[in-house]
């Protein structure tokens, strides 16, 4: 018996001799610095020749307070010398090995989890960095690409698909348990259409049930309600009439619920008597776990009575980080699946909650991330508006589109039950923007999400909508403040002053402005519409709290005005009218305002106050002041008024009597009587351990109902939605990108109005001719933009520099894509000494951040595969004579497969057949 022995052979020796021979760039490989040192010649040392063996903690104690993770100036990078492949490959195995240990740290075990987080703040702060450099490095024979080796690219924004379906919330663990809460003679309308006719109404009464009340017997009732509703079909037989059915829906882990299965353009309306009103409150939150990001909350609060309030759902509101990453599974391990990395949330703080009229809330606010599907293309933050029915499904969320910083400070709904929402931007939203500075802005839209209109209030000075009000014939006032002049019409008083805006409802045409205030500083707070229909505002001049009213017909003229007093530091935050009777909520530093009667003491330190005013038409005059807190620091954020009661909710660093302190502040809900300004109940609301603090508040008039028990929403339901770009995405028009064709000349796309996929796919293509081609690709969120490089082209992407950026509200990058032929050298280019380097992608994903030790393991391995993809793509730049023989040879070995890889061949193409025929696709 023959015995061979495989003798290991480095054949970089080789190409080490020919490079030098031949006077090209070579390297050392695997080697003990004495022995590069003494043998390099013109070869270079990689910065991977020795390995760091001192410890995992070691090793991170180096980097733990690093924020640049670039540095062309390290020993190891000169080692370059002036090559710029082995320059910008060495600086990006350094940073490449650091973010590698930050990972390896996160998913040891040894290290708590309370500092996942932290770990993940830095790594994705150097991730960035390697992204900007790799698409900066000045390179010479090599192509480095940060993501995969694609040709084409698609947008992360896309425009959803509609579903008609109506899912309501979890009530119960089983289909047949019996449902509590219910006496069994509860009684809600069913209307249904078929989009054209006189809808049909069906009374559900749950008296009608035998037996237990439970979501089996409930969906039969209502069923067969439905299959009661008859018409003779084009043949005169008896069919039901609709086809739209109830159905029992799994709703979170072993939790159930209803859902109506909508037909076709079959419409559903629910209604029901209501017992009591309800509160919706908003909130932001921030626990004390290091790293924590501030989200909002939305609750509703139901049972007003005083015996304690009732949590009848709460959500929570975050922008996200929408290009997430998906681990995938152990193909080595049975069970294992794939799982998405979990969600990166942002900074997000709702500021203000409306309800329409038909029980549906909408949130404003300010978001560092994207929304709702909406790639925020902000520097800072944009603002965000969210639809939730009235058990608090979210409907629909819309982004504002900034490019650089908005915020949305209010909104208001109009009779129609539009939604106007009104902040600050410091950039243009509109294409008439000419001056710089921050801007009043107000944006109108439809209930379904359509931006109706935006009005940019684009004046020299520096101005900001507070506070908005609608009136009975549609047109907008909204209140805030200037400094300098807001017109030619206005005078500045010194300081900033507050100032009131008149609006056509239809159009957003400024119809009328005025300007008011002291010497000192003063600010439009909020507004609302007197029984008269006259304006009141609710303002702070020079630190005092003051409610004008002001002529609707000529707003300059001042009807009549009433000084509150001094609020030491303090601030008001709502105003409310009932008639003739006048509510405003602010905090205060002072116990000694002019506010009538005072029913409740103050309790030192800062106190949130109610007061109360009656409007005398000519003048008013105030009537009791309630203070309200504890003697640490109170703030109260908004009021509202119903049915003779007075509803308030704030923020307390303290505990209210009777309460219990769950973080370092609460959030706390009071009811005052309308009429004399006594405390009927006063609640502090649970949250995180760490901040909670209200900001908003608005009382929900139709209340709860059996509705609300069973968790289906009230209302006329539709979910259907205008799917264009400028709906569905944070694109405005006027926004654009660039792409050159081979280093070419810049050629702009533009977003117009009225966009869809389809319009700007055709735009495209008419611009790019033959070298890129733009399409729809559809997934589960609806069609995406589909951009790819043909003909042998690399196509480079260029974003808009002066803030209309379309790439990033896409949710593409500056990045360059080649066509495949180049990509994977489909054309078969000779390798050769004249033909070094290639094209290396590094397979980083720019949504890579961690929560789980888990997701920094699969991170940490990723990194891994990057660094030996930059260390392959330094081997490229050395001749292999080895490499080359391979491939000459392999040039000779063709003609037919041998009959058993035909027939393995057939077998595998069959197989595979079999698998399309489910999956669907084609073998190409």
């Amino acid at each position: 018996m023959v015995e061979f022995n495989l003798i290991s052979f480095d054949v970089s020796i080789l190409g080490t001799q020919f490079n030098a021979k031949n006077g090209i760039g070579t390297s050392i490989y695997n080697t003990s610095s004495a022995l590069a040192t003494s043998s390099r010649g013109p070869a270079v040392v990689t910065p991977w020749a020795e390995t760091d063996d001192t410890s995992l903690v070691s090793r991170y104690n180096k980097i733990r307070n690093k924020s640049s993770f670039i540095n062309e100036n390290t020993s190891a990078v000169k080692e370059a010398g002036f090559d710029k492949d082995d320059k910008a490959l060495f600086t990006l195995y350094a940073a490449l090995n650091d973010l590698k240990t930050i990972a390896e740290y996160a998913k040891d075990n040894k290290t708590s989890s309370s500092l996942i987080a932290g770990l993940s703040i830095q790594f994705q702060n150097g991730l960035s960095q390697v992204d900007q450099y790799i698409r900066s490095a000045q390179l010479d024979k090599l192509v480095l690409l940060a993501g995969e080796k694609k040709s084409y690219v698609t947008s992360t924004a896309a425009l959803g698909r509609d579903n008609r379906n109506i899912t309501g919330q979890a009530i119960s663990i089983s289909n047949t348990s019996a449902l509590s809460g219910l006496n069994g003679d509860e009684t809600f309308t069913l209307s249904l259409s078929d989009g054209f006719g006189v809808a049909d109404n069906l009374e559900i009464n749950l008296a009608e049930i035998n037996g237990d009340i439970t979501l089996s017997s409930i969906k039969d009732l209502i069923n067969s309600k439905i299959l009661s509703l008859t018409e003779l079909n084009g043949n005169g037989e008896t069919v039901s009439k609709y086809k739209s059915r109830i159905a029992i829906e799994e709703i979170g882990d072993g939790k159930y619920g209803f859902k109506f299965n909508v037909d076709g353009i079959e419409k559903i309306s629910l209604n029901a008597a209501s017992s009591s009103p309800s509160l919706i409150i908003t909130s932001s939150n921030v626990s004390s776990d290091y790293g924590a990001v501030k989200t909002g909350t939305l609750t509703e609060y139901s049972n007003l009575d005083g015996s304690g309030l009732t949590k009848s759902y709460s959500h929570e509101i975050a922008g996200i980080d929408e290009n997430g990453f998906v681990i995938p599974a152990d193909l080595s391990e049975k069970n294992s699946e794939a799982t998405k990395s979990t969600t990166v949330k942002y900074e997000t703080t709702p500021t203000a909650v409306k309800v329409d009229s038909q029980g549906n809330s909408y949130v404003v606010g300010t978001t560092q991330g994207d929304f709702g599907g909406q790639i925020n293309g902000a520097q800072t933050s944009d603002v965000f508006l969210s639809k939730f029915d009235s058990v608090g499904n979210l409907l629909w969320s819309r982004l504002l589109g900034a490019s650089d910083e908005a915020e949305g400070f209010d909104l208001a709904i109009d009779s129609d039950d539009n939604v106007i929402i009104a902040g600050k931007t410091n950039e243009e939203l509109i294409t008439s923007d000419v001056f710089s500075g921050t801007d009043s802005f107000i944006t109108k839209y439809s209930g379904k999400g359509e931006e109706l209109w935006t009005r940019q209030l684009d004046t020299i000075s520096t101005d900001q909508a507070n506070s908005l009000i609608t009136d009975a014939n549609g047109d907008i006032y909204f209140t805030g403040q200037v400094n300098g002049r807001f017109d030619t019409t206005t005078t500045n008083q010194g300081g900033s002053d507050a100032v009131l805006v008149k609006l056509g409802g239809a159009s957003g045409i400024v119809l009328e402005t005025t300007q008011f205030g002291t010497s000192a500083n003063d600010y439009g707070r909020k507004i609302a519409i007197a029984e008269d229909g006259n304006l009141l505002v609710l303002s702070e001049e020079n630190g005092n709290a003051v409610i004008r009213k002001l002529d609707k017909n000529n707003l300059d003229s001042t009807l009549a005005s009433y000084d509150v007093g001094n609020l030491s530091g303090g601030k008001v935050t709502g105003i409310s009218v009932v008639g003739s009777e006048i509510y405003i909520s602010g905090s205060t530093l002072s116990g000694g305002l002019n506010g009538g009667t005072v029913t409740s003491a103050y309790n030192g330190g800062k106190d949130g106050f109610v007061t109360k005013l009656t409007d005398n038409g000519a003048s008013l005059s105030a009537d009791w002041t309630s203070y309200l807190g504890t003697g640490s620091s109170d703030e109260l954020a908004g009021i509202d008024v119903y049915n003779g009661a007075v509803y308030v909710a704030g923020t307390t660093g303290g505990t209210l009597a009777g309460g219990t302190r769950s973080g370092l502040t609460d959030g706390f809900a009071v009811k005052l009587n309308a009429s004399t300004g006594a405390v009927d109940w006063q609640q502090q609301l649970a949250g995180t351990t760490g901040y909670n603090q209200v900001t908003g508040i608005a009382v929900v008039q139709s209340g709860t109902s059996v509705l609300d028990k069973l968790g289906l929403p009230s209302g006329t339901i539709d979910h259907t939605q205008t799917r264009d770009l400028a709906t569905q995405t944070s694109l405005r028009a006027g926004d654009n990108f660039y792409f050159t064709v081979n280093g070419g000349r810049k050629i702009k796309v533009d977003i117009r109005e009225g966009d869809t996929f389809d319009r700007l796919v055709t735009r495209i293509n008419a611009l790019s001719t033959r070298n890129l081609k733009a399409s729809i690709t559809y997934g589960e969120n609806g069609p995406a933009l589909k951009l790819e490089a043909r003909n042998g082209a690399t196509i480079d992407f260029i974003s808009e520099a002066d803030g209309r950026d379309a790439l990033s509200k896409l949710g593409l990058e500056e990045r360059s894509i080649i066509s495949s032929e180049v990509l994977f050298n489909l054309d078969n280019e000779e390798y050769g000494p004249d033909n070094l380097g290639g094209i290396f992608a590094l397979g980083l994903n720019k949504a890579f951040s961690f929560s789980t030790r888990k997701e920094a393991e699969y991170i940490f391995n990723q990194l891994d595969n990057a660094i030996k993809v930059i260390q392959s793509a330094h081997r490229s730049l050395t001749y292999d004579p080895i490499k080359a023989q391979v491939l000459e040879a392999a040039k000779n070995n063709f003609g037919p497969a041998p009959a058993f890889l035909q027939d393995r061949l057939a077998r595998y193409q069959d197989g595979l057949q079999r698998v399309l025929a489910i999956t669907g696709g084609t073998i190409i």
